[in-house]
């Protein structure tokens, strides 16, 4: 009998590094049997982003239909734009044996672990919110009013950091990376913090 596979949710504020570190992880070899739970958007593929691989992009109308079929194990409207994840994806690769990593908001964690319990949530953070408006600053894919609505979101994120079993801060992307890899290989790692130590830490400059 093949054992059920492990769900690792990582959720960060946007500029964080996120993604880098996934697609990492992903080709690391310290890691086996892991595999990217691709979430679905409605929004647009920014440059680089490939269909299949980066998001399922989708058109608003067809996402819709998606909900109201029940397709979603979790979905969430952000930034004006939808975001989900496909149930029937992830429990077959659970099933099946593999451990299935996915990319989700705070919003997205929360309901995945009230229907699964048993979920292991990372949260993947800066040093300092200095530092992440000017990684936004600098990545330059949004406008004014975008970046200042997914500063704004940050500050709501920390604040659910209770939520999570780790807090990854990445400054150095090899040590974010090898707290990540021992997270997903041992289940051991750097534990999220209370929110009051984070949010001190998170706005001291």
């Amino acid at each position: 009998m093949i054992a059920k596979g492990k769900l690792f949710v990582v959720s960060a504020p946007s500029g964080s590094g996120k993604s880098t570190l996934i697609k990492a992880l992903l080709k690391d070899k310290r890691v086996h049997n892991l595999v990217y739970a691709v979430s679905h958007t409605s929004r647009r593929p920014r440059p680089g982003e490939i269909d299949g691989e980066d998001y399922v992009f989708v058109s608003p109308e067809d996402f819709r239909a998606m909900i109201v079929n029940g397709e979603f194990l979790e979905w969430t409207k952000t930034y004006d734009y939808y975001y989900g994840t496909s149930a029937k994806r992830i429990m077959l690769q659970l099933d099946y044996g593999y451990n299935v990593i996915t990319d989700v908001d705070v919003v997205g964690a929360k309901a995945i672990r009230d229907l699964f319990p048993e979920a292991i949530l990372i949260f993947i953070s800066v040093p300092s919110f200095k530092i992440l408006k000017e990684r936004l600053s600098r990545r330059a894919t949004e406008t004014l009013k975008d970046e200042e609505k997914r500063l704004a979101k940050a500050r709501s994120e920390v604040a659910e950091i209770e939520v999570f079993d780790f807090l990854i801060v990445n400054d150095d992307m090899e040590k974010a990376l090898s707290e990540l890899v021992e997270v997903i290989n041992t289940g051991e790692g750097p534990r999220a913090p209370s929110k009051e130590e984070l949010w001190e830490e998170f706005f001291k400059c």
